[in-house]
């Protein structure tokens, strides 16, 4: 019954014409690669057919049809070596596991070298493009010159022995561990919990403020990094999220373990000449800022628009949302006609 509800409307869509004909030669090219090809790498092999067809070609190739499991090493996961602990701070951020055993990580394109190291890890290989064009990683600071928003890459594999001795490890009740974080991280001694921060970081960190943001349930794994010296100012922000900073002093310390790090996270801390030539470069643009901020004129004197703002007695943002309202409008005639309406009194003023 199994194969005629699969088989049967494969064959009235063929009969109707809305596929191509199978031919000879994918029949055969399926039967000698279905055994020893993950399902990406069939789809590679014939990109146009989609999921269903190549199970459809593998019953008529005379093959079996059951699940095929990538034979990765996911195990590796378990040996509590500093790189395993690593990895699975980086699924706690970025990562899924699920009820089926299926572990996957999702990633931009810009991040593609670091997941194939974690693909390396456990014998598995990188999927790219992701197969859903509607999901997309757009990023300010990871943008393409072109504006566009970057594509994904994945990371998957399936063993429903492992996939439930991580998810127990780290006390995963639930495969939803936005809202479910886990509960055993506290039974962990330094070095592991070190090494499972630094991937935690890595997954949901952000440079260079240094900050974490979670939802709200992650509060207690964040209170518990606090509290072994890795966070501090863990607190609930106004969107509702729980965020903390890492210190600089704990950064410095943490890029010495040696794990499969992401450098863009880990910057080496600047030298006193680089850090001097950093400060007098910050100078100059702030006062070339200042010197081209300053083209408009406010009782004969030249001022910028902030100068303005304290000359009339106006927030600098009064100022700002009129020229977004009326952008056809200078800020000349903006400062000009905001001086009028402070000396006739028509707008109260701060003096």
């Amino acid at each position: 019954m199994y194969v005629i509800c699969k088989i049967f409307p494969y064959l009235i869509n063929t009969f109707m014409g809305k596929h191509n004909k199978i031919t000879e030669q994918e029949i055969e090219l399926v039967k000698n690669n279905w055994g020893n090809s993950s399902l990406e790498e069939m789809k590679q092999l014939l990109p146009h057919r989609s999921v269903t067809t190549l199970y459809s070609i593998a019953k008529l190739a005379g093959v079996s049809c059951e699940y095929r499991q990538r034979q990765s090493n996911m195990a590796k996961l378990l040996d509590d070596s500093n790189d395993s602990w690593y990895w699975l701070g980086f699924i706690l951020a970025d990562g899924h596991i699920s009820k089926r055993g299926q572990l996957s990580i999702m990633l931009s394109d810009y991040d593609e070298d670091h997941l194939t190291k974690f693909a390396q890890y456990i014998g598995s290989t990188v999927i790219r493009p992701y197969n859903n064009p509607n999901i997309v990683y757009t990023n300010r600071y990871t943008m393409d010159a072109d504006k566009s928003a970057r594509s994904m890459v994945r990371v998957s594999s399936r063993n429903i022995d492992i996939a439930p001795k991580i998810s127990t490890l780290l006390g995963l009740k639930d495969s939803n561990k936005t809202i479910n974080p886990p509960t055993k991280l506290h039974l962990l001694d330094q070095r592991r919990l070190e090494c499972l921060f630094i991937g935690f970081f890595d997954g949901d960190g952000s440079m260079p403020s240094a900050k974490i943001e979670c939802h709200k349930s992650w509060l207690v794994v964040f209170e518990l990094f606090q509290s072994n010296g890795l966070l501090m100012n863990t607190r609930i922000n106004a969107r509702g999220y729980v965020c903390a900073t890492v210190p600089l002093a704990v950064r410095n310390r943490l890029r010495l373990i040696d794990v499969p790090k992401l450098d863009r996270k880990w910057p080496l801390p600047l030298t006193d000449e680089e850090k001097f030539i950093k400060k007098c470069n910050t100078r100059n643009k702030q006062i070339e800022a200042k010197n081209s901020n300053s083209p408009y004129t406010l009782n004969g004197v030249s001022v910028s628009i902030k100068e303005a703002s304290r000359i009339l007695g106006v927030k600098y943002r009064r100022l700002t949302s009129h020229k977004e309202r009326h952008p056809q409008m200078s800020f000349q005639d903006i400062i000009d006609l905001t001086q009028q309406q402070v000396e006739t009194g028509t707008i109260r003023t701060r003096k």
